[in-house]
């Protein structure tokens, strides 16, 4: 999974994205003035076939989309999150890096496919979802990042 921001991102989305990084096993990059055409053929090179992106609303993390990269096409994922505010690590006191991650029963399949996440049932770290809130824990402890979210909802791409 890659993940990276909006063209010219603030500070907290940057740290979001590096965040989301360490918890979902991904590679943070910035995207600078990269086209979605050079971020899926990096991606490619990579061994990627997802990217993510962290976009601004109003100088914060606003908004998720995703990139479904296929050997020789690309697509929008279809399901969009949008954000009302977000947690970071560091307001966690934390920098978890996870090696895997439980998805936890709670967890709605859109968002497990979202960030393209298999079960692994060995280990404590898990996502966890509720209605207006996603969750990553370690163990008991919740160690972030936390996305406060305000909705998400498939969108009709053409």
């Amino acid at each position: 999974m890659l993940i990276t921001t909006s063209r010219k991102p603030s500070r907290r989305s940057r740290t979001l994205g590096r965040d989301l990084a360490r918890v979902i096993r991904g590679k943070y990059v910035t995207r600078g003035k990269g086209s979605l055409d050079e971020l899926v053929s990096f991606s490619r090179r990579q061994g990627h076939t997802r990217v993510i992106f962290v976009y601004d609303i109003h100088g914060n993390p606003g908004k998720l989309e995703g990139l479904v990269v296929e050997e020789d096409s690309w697509r929008w994922h279809p399901l969009i999150i949008n954000l009302k505010g977000v947690r970071l690590q560091r307001e966690f006191n934390n920098k978890a890096s996870f090696k895997s991650l439980k998805i936890d029963n709670s967890t709605s399949y859109d968002i497990a496919n979202f960030f393209d996440l298999t079960p692994d049932d060995e280990t404590d770290n898990r996502i966890v979802v509720t209605e207006d809130k996603i969750s990553f824990y370690k163990g008991k402890k919740e160690v972030g990042p936390a996305l406060l979210v305000k909705g998400w909802y498939h969108a009709s791409r053409a």
